[in-house]
C-alpha cells in the first residue's frame, strides 16, 4: 500500500512529523520502533536533520520511502496538498 498524507497549508511541518502522524504513532512509539532516543526524535521533529542511519530507521518504521523525506513541503501559497508515494 502506498503511503498517503495531507500536507497542511501552514505552518509547514517536518516530514518526519507528517509521516509519524499519518501512521497514528506517538514520538514514544517511534522511539521504541527505531531505537532512536525520544529526545533526539524531538530534535528531528523540530527540524534537525537525522543522520543517514536515523533516516533509514525512520523509513523502515514509518513505512515511507526515502523520497518522501527528501522532498520539501509545498509552499503555503498553494494550500493543502494530498500526496501519495509509491515504493522506490
Amino acid at each position: 500500500m502506498s503511503p498517503c498524507i495531507v500536507i497542511p497549508e501552514s505552518p509547514p511541518l517536518p516530514r518526519v512529523v507528517l509521516a509519524r502522524r499519518a501512521r497514528g504513532l506517538s514520538r514514544g512509539d517511534v522511539a521504541r520502533l527505531t531505537g532512536i532516543h525520544a529526545a533526539r526524535l524531538r530534535e528531528i521533529d523540530r527540524g534537525r536533520q537525522p543522520t543517514v542511519e536515523e533516516l533509514d530507521r525512520l523509513v523502515r518504521a514509518l513505512d515511507f520511502p526515502h523520497a518522501f523525506f527528501r522532498r520539501m513541503a509545498p509552499p503555503p501559497s498553494i494550500g493543502p496538498a494530498f500526496v501519495c508515494f509509491s515504493a522506490e
